[in-house]
Order: C-alpha cells, then sequence, then structure tokens
C-alpha cells in the first residue's frame, strides 16, 4: 500500500500526526476565517468563534509556535509505537499500511 499511494498522502498516528497537522497550521488565514465568522455568524458560531480566536491570538501575540503544545516525547514514542507494531504483525497474511515517517 505504502508504495502504491505514497505519491498521494502520509498516514501518521498519534502525537507526530497533531505535530504534523500543527506545523502547516496558519494562524493568520485561521484568524480572518475566525473574523469573517464572529462577523457573519449566527450566535453559537459567534461564541465559538471567538474562544477559538482567544486562543489563536494569543499564540499570534506570543510568538509561540502551536508545535510547542506537543511534547516531543510524545511524537517519539507514538514513532516508536508504530514500529513496533508493525514489526510484530510482520507474519499477518492480511496487507500492512505503514503509518510511520520516512525521515525525522
Amino acid at each position: 500500500m505504502e508504495s502504491r499511494y505514497s505519491d498521494y498522502f502520509e498516514a501518521f498516528r498519534g502525537a507526530e500526526a497533531i505535530k504534523r497537522r500543527l506545523e502547516t497550521f496558519d494562524l493568520e488565514g485561521e484568524r480572518d476565517l475566525l473574523v469573517e465568522a464572529i462577523e457573519s455568524g449566527t450566535a453559537q458560531r459567534k461564541a465559538r468563534a471567538l474562544k477559538r480566536i482567544k486562543v489563536v491570538n494569543a499564540f499570534l501575540h506570543s510568538g509561540t509556535k502551536p508545535t510547542a503544545m506537543v511534547p516531543r516525547r510524545a511524537a517519539q514514542s507514538s514513532r516508536r509505537i508504530c514500529a513496533r507494531w508493525s514489526s510484530s504483525t510482520a507474519d499477518v497474511s492480511r496487507p500492512r499500511i505503514s503509518t510511520t515517517s520516512t525521515g525525522a
């Protein structure tokens, strides 16, 4: 599966997946979307957007990257768990989907 679909997507699990997603997260773009939701949304959407924009603005003003929320050890341990699981299931007859990263 990995050799067939690796050109289309990468799959990760656990903390590493969250960290990878946060690395590409656009804080300014998200803030713009939230401001738009506050200006034109329903009362419930406005309330949710206000809560989220507080967090986004805190990251923007502090200079802290969102990836700092994911402990380094958690991302590394999820990678080890995936590698351990794939090596322990090598004798199973069904095809495996590798979820480990190819680089560090």
